[in-house]
């Protein structure tokens, strides 16, 4: 028990040396990294603080009196925020107000200030995007590392309310150690990140405290007080935010009745296992379960939670309008799920309004008493620049000047990989050292010529210290095996950056490497990503990274692997600049639409829009059942059977799916999947050139159709110079481009102007409109996508990692690197969503694999009757069709299928190999392949038995030849 206290307090001791440190850099003290280093407190004056906290620790129950009282002042100061009832207002609920507050050491005067750092790193962005059109008043206590005495909380609370619209929650500094430390830090988080069941330095396992417990649940009822006080009615919204105050939920159900409350969990939720350790959990699961809008990271962590609702509370869930519905106490519980964005306009001001600096501007520096280069100003001044154009330009200087510090203090020709983590267990940065040092052992070339630029925060995290020592021992190691005078393999700070350091440190670094072994909320990769080098954003994260399946250039690795860190790490720095900065373009774009301002617009827009009754009844609840699929045997295609009948035909056909000639990303060694339409049209859609020489091939003895649901442009630059006789179907059919074809040299200058009229035209690259023929009628109605647009854009906002993608008569949404159980739930709910506003309309709902079309109906029937209209009519066509083979690779390609049998059986084609890359049952298919690497084969093999086409008197022979083989 006392190592547990003499633990938590010296991260208490640590916390506030960073608040006093920032204090005095905001007053223009020395700006320069080394001096943020934590020091070793003297053993006097841990002792001294050790005591003060085992007094605030030990004195049982607190007296909540003055709580109520300060706070009943606070609420009182409500009045100053002229709220008119009519007012649309949302009641943001924090534990710290993003507002700095500090008492002048001279006058003793408070000053306060917005805290652009405030929220994780997003409250500029967030608050300009709530107050763009609704009030927001903000709740929580003041941030501040001054005691508030009782006779000021009045004045505090006036001028925060007139001026900043926030309603301070006041509390005693001993109350907030037995809070924060104590319960938050101590119990909670630990136990959300499920390493609570990790022994401590002795080997004694953490017993639950009550008295802890009892002042978690009056801090809470704090807030409720305050929050009360700025209801006004059913015109107000409240957002509850994180694991600090999960009680807050039930005690203003309690109070008020009908309020719409959401709740925004910005961390792990732990597994039911784990969970169920917590003495208190039915308590703390059921004030959550009183909210309106429940919010998480991740699907894992809502998963967790609907498994605890599920075995603790004997609950069950539905899925709805593509969110989560939780029944309880006869009330429907929205449990959505979206990753957080940034501000990339903050950092844009910050390297002068634009998205990429491929070189830092260069300014004159001046020197410390160390030699280092630093900016000569103080953080509050990169942190103040509005939208002035000298604030920006000053931003950027500062910037500017802080890489030129970098690079002097790491060395000019030496790479450096990047990272921020908080000095907690949880981040993995001993598992980060292992790896370089063994990446500098094993690879000898790295040596004098990279480092690990590595920044821990010291947030007041328990058991800080062996982690603070295990660190220290493993850089001292490092840097005495492989360092030298003017070389320091690892660069090891302690402290809080400012934007502009931050950003600084993402322009002069080629890498960032992020290894926790559990992480909720980390947007340190989308900073990097808007803020680094064209070209140098190189992501290697822990696939414990909620973002990380989000970002399409970011290679996830096990954190415990050191060896697999090692090695990814060196793939990634030799990894083309061009490669990265494509892909990084890519996650730009994404960020730039998933924004922090998006994010939040979505969540109160679903707050508003969700109702709550005022009347509450029990309900019992049972559970779903769910049936099994079995798949019927599967008829495989024989290649010497395909083989033969294609040698044998004088008059082929191939109607090729685009999605079956190019490997799935993670075949691919080093590429990751596209979480973008975008990234979609060139690295991942581009079939192999081995696939493109066999389709060149094989269109010069026959005829082969390409169709995709890409736009024309795309599919003509990925096929029109590799493939120039080959037909393209795009945009899920409704333009076709037919090629121009010259078989027969006798009639090629009689039919080619016939056939140019007939089939459109003949192609020429790079002209995307030359030729195509719209395979629909003008006049079809085409109302219905706006409607199914709204629809599915609400589902991709909903459902991390999925997305949209838009043609002229079909809209996919694609989940495919969504959470699987997650995805295929909410592909489901939106079938059946768009079935029942659809129907009026003449479209089809399609499920395909990892992905929902809507389209217009008959629009595959429509499409391949001219394509093969245009084809029998051709001037080329000297005989019968005889051999067709079609390929497709998802049920989305059903209503082509069917199409194709209708043609064929019309004009009795004897040799039909309908084949698929994914096992389907109950489909209309006669042949599958097990992928498409397979598919590839098929085709190499039969572009390279063309001879027989060509050589007829010596083709039999060769074919036996090739089928003995």
């Amino acid at each position: 028990r006392e190592q547990n206290m003499n633990a938590r307090d010296d991260a208490v001791v640590a916390e506030s040396r960073e608040k006093e440190t920032a204090e005095q850099r905001r007053d223009g003290g020395d700006d320069d990294k080394a001096a943020r280093v934590v020091p070793v407190a003297s053993e006097s004056s841990r002792e001294e603080q050790r005591q003060t906290s085992r007094e605030d620790y030990s004195d049982g129950p607190i007296n909540d009196a003055t709580v109520r009282h300060a706070n009943a002042i606070s609420a009182s100061a409500a009045e100053f925020l002229s709220l008119d009832a009519a007012d649309s207002v949302l009641v943001l609920v924090l534990y710290r107000l993003p507002v700095l507050a500090e008492r002048d050491s001279k006058s003793g005067a408070w000053r306060f200030k917005w805290d652009d750092d405030a929220i994780y790193l997003t409250s500029a962005g967030l608050k300009a995007a709530l107050e763009a059109n609704r009030r927001v008043v903000w709740v929580g206590i003041l941030n501040s590392v001054s005691e508030v005495c009782e006779s000021e909380c009045a004045s505090i609370a006036r001028t925060l309310a007139s001026d900043f619209s926030c309603i301070p929650v006041f509390l005693p500094r001993a109350t907030l150690i037995r809070f924060y430390t104590g319960f938050c830090k101590g119990v909670l988080w630990p136990l959300f990140h499920m390493t609570s069941s990790v022994p401590t330095e002795a080997g004694a396992r953490q017993v639950f405290d009550r008295g802890l417990w009892q002042t978690y649940t009056t801090v809470n009822r704090a807030f409720s007080d305050v929050v009360v006080s700025v209801y006004q009615g059913d015109t107000t919204s409240i957002w509850i935010h994180d694991y600090h105050l999960l009680l807050l939920p039930l005690q203003l159900r309690r109070r008020l009745t009908g309020a719409k409350i959401g709740f925004y969990l910005h961390t792990p939720w732990p597994s039911s296992d784990v969970y169920r350790t917590l003495p208190v959990r039915d308590e703390i699961l059921r004030s959550v379960l009183s909210v309106t809008v429940l919010g998480f990271n991740l699907f894992d962590y809502a998963r967790h939670f609907i498994s605890c609702c599920t075995r603790l509370l004997d609950l069950e869930h539905i899925m709805r309008n593509g969110n989560i519905i939780m029944n309880y106490c006869n009330r429907r519980v929205v449990i959505r799920v979206s990753h957080i964005g940034i501000d990339p306009a903050r950092f844009d001001r910050a390297l002068s309004c634009s998205p990429f600096s491929s070189s830092p501007h260069t300014h004159a520096t001046t020197e410390n008493k160390d030699g280092d280069a630093k900016a000569d100003d103080t953080d509050g001044a990169a942190e103040g620049g509005g939208d002035d154009n000298d604030d920006e330009q000053g931003t950027a200087r500062l910037v500017a000047l802080e890489v030129e510090r970098i690079r002097a203090r790491v060395g000019e020709h030496r790479r450096i990989v990047c990272a921020i983590d908080d000095l907690d267990v949880i981040k993995g940065l001993p598992f980060k050292l292992l790896a370089m040092e063994q990446l500098l052992i094993n690879f000898p070339a790295y040596r004098d010529q990279l480092v690990l630029y590595q920044v821990a925060n010291p947030r007041g995290v328990p058991r800080a210290e062996p982690l603070r020592a295990e660190i220290y021992e493993i850089v001292d190691r490092i840097n005495e095996d492989f360092g030298s005078e003017d070389y320091a393999p690892v660069v090891y700070i302690e402290g809080r950056l400012s934007l502009v350091e931050r950003v600084a440190l993402y322009q002069a670094a080629d890498a960032m490497l992020l290894t926790p072994i559990r992480d909720g909320l980390n947007l340190i990769p989308y900073e990097f990503l808007v803020s680094s080098r064209e070209g140098h954003a190189r992501l290697i994260l822990s696939e414990n990274i909620g973002c990380s399946r989000a970002l399409f250039s970011a290679v996830r690795v096990n954190p415990w692997d050191s060896e697999e860190i090692m090695y990814t790490l060196d793939m990634a720095l030799n990894e083309d600049d061009q490669q990265v900065a494509e892909e990084q373009a890519a996650d730009v774009r994404n960020l730039r639409q998933s924004t922090i301002a998006n994010w939040a617009l979505s969540f109160v827009a679903d707050l508003d829009d969700t109702h709550e009754p005022r009347m509450r009844h029990r309900l019992a609840l049972g559970l779903d059942s769910r049936a099994a699929v079995e798949l019927a045997d599967l008829n495989m295609v024989d290649p010497v059977e395909l083989m033969h009948a294609f040698q044998a035909s004088s008059f082929p056909i191939f109607v090729i799916n685009h999605d079956t000639l190019i490997r799935p990303a993670s075949s691919v060694p080093g590429q990751t999947s596209s979480s973008t339409a975008e990234s979609r049209k060139w690295s991942s859609c581009r079939p192999s050139q081995r696939i493109l020489s066999a389709l060149n091939t094989l269109s010069t003895v026959g005829t082969v159709c390409v169709f995709s649901d890409l736009p024309q442009d795309t599919l003509l630059a990925i096929f029109g110079a590799a493939c120039p006789l080959v037909s393209l179907l795009a945009e899920s059919g409704l333009f076709l481009l037919h090629a121009h074809r010259e078989r027969n040299g006798d009639d090629e200058q009689d039919g080619e102007e016939d056939d140019t009229r007939e089939c459109g035209g003949a192609r020429r690259f790079g002209e995307s409109d030359s030729g195509w023929v719209r395979t629909v009628p003008q006049d079809v109605d085409m109302s219905w996508v706006d409607v199914a647009r709204e629809i599915m854009t609400g589902y991709c906002e909903r459902t991390d990692g999925s997305y949209l993608e838009t043609t002229q008569v079909s809209l996919t949404w694609h989940y495919i690197n969504a959470d699987p159980t997650f995805g295929s739930w909410q592909a489901k709910e939106l079938r059946n969503h768009l079935f029942a506003v659809l129907g009026a309309f003449d479209v089809e709902v399609v499920q395909g694999d990892g992905s929902l079309h809507v389209r217009l109906k008959d629009l595959a029937k429509f499409a391949l009757e001219v394509a093969w209209r245009g084809v029998t009519q051709s001037s080329h066509a000297q005989s019968s069709i005889d051999f067709v083979m079609a390929s497709c690779d998802s049920r989305a390609d059903e209503s082509m299928l069917a199409a194709l049998d209708t043609l064929t059986q019309r004009d009795s084609v004897q040799r039909v190999f309908k084949c698929s890359v994914e096992v389907q049952p109950q489909s209309q298919r006669e042949y599958f392949v097990r992928s498409t690497n397979d598919m590839e084969d098929l085709l190499v093999m039969l572009s390279r038995s063309k001879a027989r086409r060509e050589t007829p008197a010596s083709g039999s022979e060769r074919v036996r030849e090739g089928s003995a083989g």
